[in-house]
């Protein structure tokens, strides 16, 4: 029990899956869909260097919390989602698609320029304002619809 103990605290983990275990939606009555869930849950701070007139972000960035857009632009710039597929591997065979799961995504742009966001393909919508001025914080609700759809939409800002 006492090995448990500091494992269990352990920062960045709610719940630490025990090695050998794979998490799925059923074992345990959905225990371990639980757990694995709640650790998906956990923001963090994703630093992003702007290029050019346009960055495409990896699923980890996106799912980190919050992306933080840093100067190198030369200018107003696109920032393009990762592939929808792609994001929804990323959070594990245990979250629910059935419209049900849904992450906060932040979008801090300190880059001096415009931001817009930009859908990979056909499977994620960006709902309400898709563009991030400098100085500003956007915030998004992302929710899992499907297999192969989600959606962004814009919960609102806080000017820096």
């Amino acid at each position: 029990m006492k090995p448990l103990i500091p494992a269990f605290l352990r920062p960045g983990i709610v719940f630490p899956i025990p090695k050998g275990m794979t998490p799925d939606n059923v074992g345990a009555l959905g225990l371990l869909g639980l757990m694995q869930n709640v650790n998906n849950v956990g923001p963090g701070l994703n630093s992003v260097a702007t290029a050019g007139t346009a960055i495409t972000l990896i699923p980890s960035q996106l799912l980190s919390g919050v992306v933080q857009l840093n100067s190198g632009n030369s200018g107003a710039f696109t920032v393009n989602l990762p592939n929808t597929g792609a994001v929804i591997a990323a959070l594990g065979p245990t979250v629910p698609q059935d419209g049900t799961y849904f992450e906060e995504v932040h979008f801090l742009n300190n880059s001096g320029a415009l931001a817009t966001l930009a859908a990979a393909d056909g499977g994620t919508s960006i709902v309400g304002v898709g563009t991030i001025q400098s100085n500003v914080m956007r915030s998004y609700m992302m929710q899992i619809l499907g297999s192969s759809t989600l959606s962004l939409t814009n919960i609102g800002q806080r000017i820096l």
